[in-house]
């Protein structure tokens, strides 16, 4: 026998032996995700490139990096959460997702509709026909619970502020999901915002399908004598561009039209094209620069043979109406 088959007959055993061991004695899951949380951890200082990395501290978060792996490239798949949360559970782009490719169901219709998202399979669902007993914790997405035996751990439940996010997998009991809503009525009609983009090494591609409506919502009640104070736009999404929650930096820009309003708030041309090694915080648009034509024109083919691939609805401008989008709906605004 050669030495090179007596190595490949040993590595095999080694490694059936490890695969029958993790079948007999399957490890606990805990699958931890936090919407609108950034690259924001004391593990990614660089004292290279300052940073809040530099001053914040996240100890358990750091152990988990140090002891597993520390993603530096990674991205969500699109800046909203129940649609990324869609994706996540299915491993499909959020356009295929029918019912989950937005935040909630309340601006659609989705009765007696042929909802591809009860149809596609969920990650979780699998572990558990696995063998796997799963729960809920918190914030989660799309998946059935384990029914309880009455045998299994309770979870923690926190009843403060903050609400713990997360998806158990193991020894738990079931817990009913907290859903999110957002506000659905961002526009007239419940129509979205459609954006498609792709990122590369050197450079991120943003296609805008309709320029002409606002990307945060529409801005109702701000060019008028009862503009929204500081403390409502910190605290109420729906007093104006309901696509943007409400928080401290809503107020400010909004208080503060002067520091980079309309970059961050304004209305977006139909292409966008941008440097990230040279401007990585994306303020300078290099669209309609002649030089770049190149680089514009194979990422704008890019984008759209994903989209021809995976059938987009928003090939067909789909998405802006049913069951996808019901401007039958009211919208919803408080003061």
């Amino acid at each position: 026998m050669s030495k090179n088959l007596f190595t490949t007959i040993t590595y095999f055993l080694i490694v059936s032996g490890a695969i029958t061991s993790a079948a007999k004695n399957p490890p606990n899951i805990l699958f931890f995700f936090a919407d609108d949380w950034g690259r924001y951890a004391s593990i990614y200082a660089d004292s290279e490139n300052p940073s809040l990395n530099d001053v914040i501290e996240t100890p358990n978060i750091d152990r988990i990096g140090r002891e597993g792996l520390v993603f530096k490239n990674a991205f969500v798949p699109v800046a909203s959460c129940n649609p990324c949360r869609s994706s996540l559970a299915t491993g499909r782009y959020f356009w295929n997702c029918g019912s989950g490719a937005f935040l909630n169901p309340s601006g659609s219709s989705w009765t007696n509709e042929n909802n591809p998202f009860s149809r596609l399979p969920k990650f979780v669902d699998g572990l558990a026909d696995s063998g796997y007993h799963t729960a809920r914790s918190g914030k989660t997405f799309a998946f059935t619970p384990t029914k309880t035996s009455g045998n299994q751990r309770a979870l923690p439940i926190y009843k403060d502020k903050f609400p713990r996010y997360g998806l158990y997998v193991g020894e738990a009991t079931d817990e009913a999901e907290r859903q999110e809503r957002h506000f659905h009525s961002a526009r007239a009609g419940n129509l979205p915002y459609p954006m498609r983009a792709v990122r590369n090494k050197d450079y991120l591609y943003i296609k805008n399908f309709k320029p002409e409506r606002w990307p945060m919502g529409d801005p109702h009640s701000w060019n008028t004598d009862q503009k929204p104070t500081y403390d409502e736009l910190h605290t109420q999404t729906t007093v104006t561009t309901t696509d943007l929650d409400a928080s401290l930096t809503k107020a400010y820009m909004f208080t503060h039209p002067d520091d980079h309003f309309e970059l961050t708030l304004g209305k977006r041309p139909m292409e966008e094209l941008y440097d990230i090694k040279n401007d990585p915080d994306q303020l300078h648009n290099l669209a309609t620069n002649s030089g770049m034509a190149p680089v514009l024109k194979k990422l704008r083919q890019q984008v759209d043979a994903v989209m021809l691939a995976t059938n987009d609805p928003r090939l067909t401008d789909s998405f802006d109406y049913l069951p996808y989008s019901d401007p039958t709906k009211p919208r919803v605004r408080v003061r």
